[in-house]
């Protein structure tokens, strides 16, 4: 069963993506700010991928994205910025979708990047 790491600050967001992604049978851990996403990374969560919000109030999820590189996590990046700037912030290289998303296209994401790490 993959496990998920969602970030965001929109707590009604992570309830719709904790109860769509745990009903598909992953495991979930949410977190509303890089605060408690970094405590959920320190205290050893193994998460198959991370979902984060890029723009955060308080600390932006750039830090959140750090700490998932140092601990090889890959991140789908979650934002109400377009895809370009977003991708000015976080690398062209890291998956970008869209504020609001369509949950089973971010599920497809999910999946190719799990599968894609899998075959390395």
């Amino acid at each position: 069963m993959p496990s998920l790491l969602l970030v965001d600050d929109s707590n009604e967001l992570l309830e719709i993506l904790d109860r769509f992604f745990s009903a598909l049978g992953y495991r979930c851990a949410v977190a509303g700010s890089a605060r408690e996403a970094a405590s959920a990374l320190q205290a050893g969560g193994a998460f198959d991928v991370a979902v984060v919000d890029l723009m955060m109030s308080g600390t932006p999820g750039t830090s959140v994205i750090g700490l998932c590189k140092e601990r090889a996590i890959p991140v789908i990046v979650l934002t109400g910025l377009d895809t370009k700037s977003a991708w000015k912030i976080c690398g062209p290289d890291m998956p970008v979708m869209t504020k609001p998303a369509d949950l089973f296209e971010l599920d497809s994401v999910i999946k190719q990047t799990i599968a894609s790490r899998q075959h390395r």
